[in-house]
């Protein structure tokens, strides 16, 4: 699939993009909020209110380049989604936070963020790239696989009962 016409993917580096990668974010924590228990309980594991306040404050230092970037994508000049990249371990980045506006989901966006995303990260030097997503999300993890994403265990330490309700993909790069 072909990016919508007018779609571009930057870097977010100033203070208005930023603030655009916040919106986006908070409403992805509602969307993840509004989807059925347990599935919102185990997404919105770590996105509990102060936890997730912090994550917004401290998003460019802890995706600032090159230990990670954040991305904005837009449609004519207007935010509808983003993604970010954060070094988990040497040469192992992890995808967070991929979200595309529910108006522009199908018209390429998640597709043109994602491989925004893996380029940023292959020319930073990471050899591995690692991610999740809530089982409920199977477009996003169909899109994943397509780009060359395979499914693995977890990658870091979740209750079980969290653990369960996620998938957890891996790249090498």
């Amino acid at each position: 699939m072909s990016a919508a016409p007018g779609l571009t993917v930057a870097e977010a580096i100033d203070a208005a993009d930023l603030d655009a990668v916040r919106d986006l974010c908070r409403e992805y924590r509602a969307f993840l909020a509004a989807l059925p228990a347990p599935d919102c309980d185990a997404v919105l594991h770590g996105y509990a209110p102060p936890v997730f306040d912090r994550l917004l404050d401290t998003l460019a230092q802890d995706h600032a380049r090159p230990r990670g970037c954040l991305k904005l994508a837009r449609q004519n000049g207007k935010p509808v989604g983003c993604g970010m990249a954060r070094t988990l371990t040497p040469g192992v980045a992890e995808i967070k936070r991929l979200y595309v506006r529910p108006a522009a989901r199908g018209t390429g966006t998640g597709r043109a963020l994602m491989t925004a995303l893996i380029d940023t990260c292959r020319t930073d030097g990471f050899a591995r790239i690692v991610m999740d997503t809530g089982k409920p999300m199977a477009p996003a993890a169909r899109l994943y696989l397509s780009l060359g994403f395979r499914t693995r265990g977890p990658y870091h330490d979740l209750p079980p009962d969290v653990a369960a309700r996620m998938v957890f993909f891996e790249m090498d790069l």
